[in-house]
């Protein structure tokens, strides 16, 4: 449980705290509220979707009107602690900070909210009203036992897909959020053991997405973007002069060469391929004598593939062959 030792302080021993300490801690701060406030404890429980920001509230926005109505309702029902519940809500809850003046506020801090285990994160939400982890989640512990498994290709590239097994009700698969928390979590992944994920994904990556989500809806984030984003992030934390050692031992191997081939795609974007603006030379992975080395690389293994017939890609939904 979150924050289980917190003591539980009156609504106006916590609005005092803030000048001290501006962010009040989350569950202490909700036990406040569910004793002392319980007005806008049952609001907050009831109506989750008007205190938290998401991507697909952010993407359809809401009538400001009504946003407004919605706050200078629940906050005129309260029968003592106007002003300092209010306050303190704001303070839980970014994304209303100024509903009541029918302004928007949308502060792309989702990621630093999760790693926080913030309540304002749709992610971790539930954890404070449930008072459990929801269905398909995975939980701070087994993110550190994660992080702890980096330096061991074999456990860290198990426990993915122990996960990859078990799935999530929007249809994605524990894989799916354990890869999200090692992205917000990057920072913690010792440098030493980057190239020991970077290896581990580049091994198992198709595997992973087979057994995810294939058919993602619009603003759903495939499997395949957040593997991706790891990798980059860990290709980025090893010595620039050994990356293209790690890409091309990879290659040689026999496994994911669907991921493989989505990261080379993304490695020749910075470069200006495909019509597209190329990046710094700074912001570069790999120069491009590099990249041009691996791509010869990687063709081969492609022609070597495709001499037995056109492969099946992890997103069954289409065929895939190199381009001749």
């Amino acid at each position: 449980m979150l924050g289980c030792g917190e003591e539980c302080l009156t609504i106006n021993e916590l609005e005092r705290n803030t000048s001290v300490f501006p962010q009040p801690p989350c569950s202490g701060t909700i036990e406040a509220l569910r004793v002392f406030a319980p007005v806008a404890f049952e609001t907050i429980s009831s109506n989750p979707e008007q205190f938290i920001e998401t991507v697909l509230t952010q993407a359809r926005g809401r009538a400001q009107d009504q946003e407004k109505a919605f706050h200078q309702g629940w906050v005129e029902r309260l029968s003592t602690n106007k002003e300092p519940t209010e306050r303190l809500v704001k303070l839980l809850f970014p994304g209303i900070s100024s509903k009541r003046d029918g302004s928007r506020h949308v502060d792309g801090r989702a990621a630093e909210w999760r790693r926080e285990l913030r309540v304002c994160s749709p992610d971790i939400f539930p954890v404070y009203f449930r008072l459990s982890i929801p269905e398909g989640e995975v939980s701070a512990a087994l993110v550190r036992a994660a992080i702890a498994d980096a330096g061991d290709p074999a456990a860290f590239g198990k426990r993915l897909m122990e996960l990859a097994k078990g799935k999530r009700p929007d249809g994605h698969t524990k894989a799916t959020s354990l890869l999200s928390r090692l992205l917000d979590h990057e920072a913690d992944i010792p440098d030493d053991t980057a190239p020991v994920v970077l290896h581990a994904l580049l091994d198992i990556g198709d595997d992973v997405m087979a057994s995810g989500k294939l058919d993602t809806q619009f603003l759903e984030v495939p499997d395949e973007y957040r593997i991706i984003w790891l990798v980059k992030a860990m290709l980025r934390r090893t010595q620039i002069g050994e990356r293209a050692a790690h890409l091309a031992q990879s290659i040689g191997s026999d496994r994911a060469l669907y991921t493989i081939t989505r990261f080379f795609f993304f490695l020749a974007g910075q470069h200006g391929k495909f019509g597209g603006k190329a990046d710094a030379e700074n912001e570069r992975l790999l120069p491009a004598a590099s990249l041009e080395l691996l791509e010869g690389k990687l063709c081969g293994r492609l022609e070597a593939e495709a001499a037995d017939g056109p492969r099946r890609s992890p997103k069954s939904s289409h065929r895939w062959s190199p381009q001749k």
